[in-house]
């Protein structure tokens, strides 16, 4: 069976990452401790997937949780899905990165990057055949832009031949509430272009036209995929 390992970063990464666990739980059959009570064996087919089997028959997710101040990850931890997630996982600052994306990819988030990746190492060699990684996060925000964008490179540069999937939000004009959210997008672009290319270029371009015409509602998502990067 081959393992993907999850990362959920910053407030929206974390989020939208419990919601995800939440689902796919009960999609296999467990309750919020990671105990199997289901009725179809089918359910733990391929529960390894995404989960480590635990002493005891009780699975617990391949998830490491990230945050740069403590009170999103206090929330997860206390939540009905809380006592799924292996407490060292855990991986969380103080300060906070205040919206602000150097904060969260020179700073203290660069303080903080080589604890996520001892315990994302030890993740990977309980793996028995890794097949890559999947993070949860914002483009918007401090943390899981900065933070976020930073894992993704130190990911890349050491494991260069597993697979990187991830789930980025973008801010959009008509719901955002921090007029810098704009800047924290556009930065991840320019520092991980390598990794982000293709994500760069529509970022970049969505920006020039809301700067443009502020007052013009963004075309539906599978227009803007269809129109900038065709099948073909």
């Amino acid at each position: 069976m081959r393992e993907i390992v999850h990362l959920q970063c910053g407030q929206c990464g974390n989020q939208i990452g419990s919601k995800f666990w939440e689902t796919i739980s009960g999609e296999h059959g467990l309750d919020p401790t990671g105990n199997y009570i289901g009725t179809d064996p089918n359910q733990l087919e391929r529960a390894n997937v995404y989960f480590n089997e635990a002493n005891g028959g009780k699975f617990v997710p391949r998830a490491i949780l990230v945050d740069l101040e403590p009170g999103v990850i206090d929330a997860v931890r206390t939540s009905p899905f809380g006592k799924l997630f292996r407490p060292d996982n855990f991986v969380f600052g103080q300060s906070g990165a205040g919206n602000n994306w150097a904060k969260g990819h020179y700073t203290e988030g660069a303080d903080m990057v080589d604890s996520v990746l001892d315990v994302l190492r030890k993740e990977v060699e309980n793996c028995d055949c890794l097949q890559g990684f999947q993070i949860t996060h914002s483009l918007g925000g401090g943390t899981g832009s900065g933070l976020g964008t930073l894992l993704m490179a130190k990911i890349k540069e050491e494991y260069p031949d597993r697979m990187m999937c991830t789930f980025s939000v973008v801010p959009s004009p008509k719901v955002s509430d921090t007029v810098v959210e704009p800047y924290n997008a556009t930065c991840p672009s320019i520092s991980s272009w390598k990794t982000l290319m293709r994500c760069s270029a529509l970022i970049t371009r969505l920006c020039m036209i809301f700067a443009a015409e502020p007052s013009s509602c963004p075309p539906p998502t599978t227009e803007i995929l269809t129109n900038w990067f065709p099948l073909s």
